[in-house]
């Protein structure tokens, strides 16, 4: 589990930046790895080792990570309510992985 501590905190300091530009803009403005180009490619790196973990609940929580990425892509593309609608599904299954791998450390 050690060695993926340092992907975990990326996710979540990325989570934690994603629930400030949630938080403090409107939803139009919502651009996430355009604003945020070089913490979006950490973000995504960290998803993808996190993938190739042999513990299946690490590997679940990458998978969450990389669609919650995914579908923050699409938002970037545009602002609908259905976009926003899967993100947050995905937000959820992204808390509900990382609290099963990171009750196992």
């Amino acid at each position: 589990m050690n060695e993926y501590q340092e992907d975990f905190d990326t996710a979540v300091e990325t989570l934690q930046l994603i629930t400030q530009v949630i938080t403090y803009t409107f939803p139009q403005d919502w651009k996430f790895a355009e604003r945020f180009p070089d913490k979006f490619r950490e973000f995504r790196r960290a998803a993808g080792r996190l993938t190739h973990s042999k513990d299946k609940r690490i590997k679940a929580c990458g998978r969450a990570l990389k669609e919650l990425d995914r579908c923050l892509s699409d938002i970037d593309r545009g602002f609908t309510p259905a976009r926003a609608q899967r993100a947050a599904d995905a937000g959820n299954r992204v808390v509900e992985t990382m609290e099963v791998a990171m009750h196992g450390v």
